[in-house]
């Protein structure tokens, strides 16, 4: 399952990649911020898009990251 941002900004640097290549690597993650987020992107979508490396390491977006990991 693909969550696609729902206002794009910078067209230009996005690019559609596979859930299973991201490497996420923060340990100590907010749970109740985690709940929250799979409310709200199940209401209205995944609003802001995570952020990867070149290398496909996780920069920003690990609360996302974890709310949308069982959905893909």
């Amino acid at each position: 399952m693909y969550f696609k941002p729902k206002k794009i900004v910078f067209n230009s640097l996005l690019k559609k990649v596979s859930f299973d290549i991201i490497k996420p690597h923060q340990q100590n993650l907010n749970k109740e911020l985690i709940i929250q987020l799979k409310k709200e992107i199940k209401e209205e979508g995944l609003l802001c898009p995570l952020v990867i490396n070149i290398n496909n390491k996780l920069i920003d977006g690990h609360h996302r990251y974890e709310a949308i990991k069982d959905k893909c």
